[in-house]
């Protein structure tokens, strides 16, 4: 379903959406950086902002879905195998 202009206003103002917004732009920006400089700020900025909030995602899937992924919810959040 489409959202409506409000909606889609809404989910821009949370700032977990503007971190995914971000990491989409600077994936299509970066795909011919030449310049070391820029490349060295990438890398930064992957580590430490977009690499903890896919670590929060995957968090959140496993809480949610770890019965359906195959694993115990508990050991899989801890990050072990089930």
């Amino acid at each position: 379903s489409c959202l409506s202009t409000q909606a889609s206003t809404k989910m821009r103002n949370k700032p977990g959406v503007i971190l995914w917004l971000r990491m989409l732009r600077d994936r299509n920006d970066s795909a011919h950086v030449y310049d070391g400089e820029k490349a060295r700020l990438l890398v930064d900025t992957i580590i430490h902002d977009y690499l903890p909030e896919f670590d929060r995602l995957e968090q959140g899937l496993v809480c949610r879905y770890g019965k359906l992924l195959g694993g115990d919810d508990k050991a899989m959040a801890d990050g072990q195998k089930a």
